[in-house]
């Protein structure tokens, strides 16, 4: 399988250890289709959900939460995205996902 920039990547580690994102992103697109998608957090500052996807057709979004028993949980307007992590984003219509990164 292909992974690009602009892909989410969902693994399920077996044991301890380190996995390091570096560098900066640059603008980017991602286009969202209606429902689901596993989408790469496409901005280099965090922000809250609610500004990440300002503008977009969204109801529902899951982030990577270590403490639940599925290892995910819903996400509201004002819970924080981090460079390098990813989220599902359910989208209620498609919709392209634009990411300003200019400095």
């Amino acid at each position: 399988t292909e992974v690009r920039g602009t892909d989410g990547v969902w693994a399920k580690v077996e044991t301890a250890g380190i996995f390091a994102v570096c560098g900066k992103v640059s603008d980017i697109s991602i286009q969202l289709a209606a429902g689901w998608n596993l989408a790469a957090y496409p901005f280099h500052d965090i922000m809250t959900v609610g500004d990440a996807l300002a503008g977009v057709p969204w109801d529902h979004v899951e982030i990577f939460a270590p403490w639940e028993p599925g290892l995910i949980m819903e996400a509201g307007p004002q819970d924080q995205l981090y460079p390098g992590f990813g989220l599902w984003v359910h989208a209620t219509s498609d919709f392209p996902w634009y990411a300003d990164n200019t400095p």
